[in-house]
């Protein structure tokens, strides 16, 4: 962590200062009650690499684990189809910028990546070499009944 901001005004004397060096910011999308889009868009005239990560997200995970119970199996691959769209191109955002492209595979690199609310599927993102794209994985065995001897 290179540095920390409270506020809005904060961040932008950072951002706006030529001799701070940062590989990657990760903002939240409320600084001390005010939305950091300025904070972005100054990000952006920069060129610098970044990404929202907010508490925000407790909140909607939750909607989303009451509301998944109500999807239709059709629902359910709809959606988890469209979040791999809106994950892969938020990931093409990051993956755009060198160094925000090493940060990132650290973290998901060869790692499978459970799908929530669907048990024993997983992802997988294939970022290297020849072989690039996303990758499903079923684990039929945590469909069937446990008396079969699956687990």
């Amino acid at each position: 962590v290179a540095a920390t901001a409270r506020r809005v005004g904060e961040a932008l004397e950072r951002i706006r200062d030529a001799e701070f060096e940062f590989d990657c910011a990760i903002l939240d999308i409320n600084l001390g009650g005010v939305m950091s889009n300025e904070v972005a868009r100054a990000l952006d005239e920069r060129g610098e690499p970044y990404l929202f990560l907010t508490g925000y997200s407790e909140q909607a995970l939750s909607r989303a684990k009451r509301d998944w119970k109500k999807l239709s199996t059709g629902g359910k691959v709809t959606l988890v189809s469209s979040l791999v769209l809106v994950g892969g191109s938020a990931l093409g955002g990051i993956m755009a910028h060198d160094r925000s492209r090493n940060a990132a595979l650290g973290f998901i690199k060869d790692k499978q990546l459970p799908v929530p609310g669907v048990p024993g599927l997983s992802m997988q993102l294939n970022l290297v070499g020849p072989d690039l794209g996303v990758q499903f994985g079923l684990n039929v065995g945590r469909l069937l009944p446990r008396s079969w001897g699956f687990k």
